[in-house]
């Protein structure tokens, strides 16, 4: 665990044992210092990152990516933009084989602004479809973010 004033002004880093990485942030307006910028590599060895927006209302589960075959999944992010107010809100982001594949609903809270990131390490043998799974929660009438995958070339 660390705690840091590099990036914004009350920020708090946690990771656990499956390697997912959750940053808290005090200060909406500092979130987008710690969500990476997304950077379309143009081969020889570089990494593409996908990204794709969300919010409460969305149909779920939502297509944000197809990730493509044989190629290792570096990176997964969450980023809640704006904190869900529904009752039992909840995000995964998988496929439909398994739907929390990558980010389980235990491991974000949608109700607070900030960064979930994991790194899975995980390859397709085939062209697969990536889902978000948006719960929004009895009476929400609020709730946005973003989502990351970067893959390897």
């Amino acid at each position: 665990m660390s705690l840091s004033n590099a990036a914004c002004a009350h920020s708090l880093t946690l990771t656990n044992n499956r390697g997912l990485v959750l940053r808290f942030v005090r200060a909406p307006a500092a979130i987008a210092a710690l969500i990476p910028a997304v950077q379309v590599g143009a081969g020889g060895g570089s990494n593409a990152v996908a990204q794709a927006t969300f919010a409460w209302g969305d149909a779920s589960p939502a297509a944000v990516f197809v990730a493509p075959a044989n190629r290792r999944i570096l990176r997964a992010l969450i980023a809640i933009t704006t904190g869900f107010d529904g009752a039992g809100a909840a995000l995964t982001l998988g496929d439909a084989a398994d739907p929390d594949r990558f980010i389980p609903a235990s491991q974000v809270n949608p109700a607070a602004i900030g960064v979930y990131e994991v790194t899975p390490l995980h390859t397709y043998g085939s062209a697969t479809t990536v889902l978000l799974t948006i719960t929004p929660g009895s009476g929400a009438t609020r709730g946005a973010g973003l989502i990351q995958l970067e893959y390897a070339q």
